[in-house]
């Protein structure tokens, strides 16, 4: 198996492996029990296959599966918006048929089927950004960088910004509005306010919520490092790819 494939199944197993596509993904609202468990892991069973694949027509890609067709189309959707795999539709005419006649022949009519193949530069490239920036977001927490500081009164829940530290500094970190009650310092972007005791542990928190996630997310980066001098696998466009397969004698009508 190639790097590349070995990261989208990676990243399948690591972004996707949940319920996919979400619950209120075009407005489904579903909320039983079977249409959770048919959602839970199929978007690595699709990621999986499409690794074994180029394009391949969205109807057999079902039939292969053994799933229904409305499921492969929902989940497909979902991951070309994720920007994991690539779209594109077609009209194309079924492939004739010996000892037909004529005028059944020329009844045929053609019907819009959707191709579907992985975008495996975008998942690499769209792989990178996303563990940079939840890396960014704990570490911020860890090493305490704020756009702004943040002070708040426990009795009025006046806040002040860090512009006015200096003149809360001058009053001995004391509430303008509250005599004798000392403005808190709050907690980044949890919006909670505590002594430098619950910043402290907070920061510990994250510290180990980073630590974490680096265990988590090793092999996906291992994987990323062992591509960086082996290109992409593509496919070109669905037009392309079919006369390409066409010419080869891999399909058997003409596109």
């Amino acid at each position: 198996m190639s790097h590349h494939k070995r990261v989208a199944r990676l990243v399948g197993r690591a972004f996707y492996g949940g319920d996919v596509p979400p619950r209120d993904f075009e407005g489904n609202s579903s909320k039983s029990r079977r249409d959770q468990a048919e959602r839970r892991g199929l978007a690595v069973i699709i990621i999986d296959a499409l690794t074994r694949r180029q394009w391949v027509k969205e109807e057999d890609l079902a039939t292969d599966l053994k799933l229904h067709p409305k499921q492969i189309r929902r989940t497909l959707k979902f991951l070309e918006q994720e920007l994991i795999v690539l779209r594109e539709h077609r009209k194309e005419r079924p492939p004739p048929r010996p000892n037909l006649p004529e005028e059944d022949e020329a009844s045929r009519r053609a019907h819009t089927f959707s191709y579907v193949c992985l975008d495996y530069a975008m998942i690499v490239d769209m792989t990178r950004l996303r563990l940079h920036r939840m890396r960014k977001k704990l570490e911020d927490h860890v090493e305490d960088k704020r756009t702004e500081q943040a002070y708040l009164c426990p009795s009025c829940n006046r806040t002040y910004s860090s512009m006015d530290a200096m003149f809360l500094n001058t009053r001995g970190w004391i509430c303008e509005d509250c005599p004798g009650v000392e403005v808190q310092r709050e907690l980044g972007d949890t919006g909670a306010a505590g002594d430098d005791q619950a910043i402290q542990a907070h920061k510990k928190h994250m510290q180990a919520l980073l630590k974490k996630l680096d265990s988590q997310i090793e092999p996906v980066r291992k994987a990323l490092s062992c591509i960086r001098e082996h290109p992409a696998p593509n496919y070109g466009n669905l037009h392309d790819w079919v006369v390409l397969k066409h010419n080869a004698g891999g399909l058997g009508w003409a596109p």
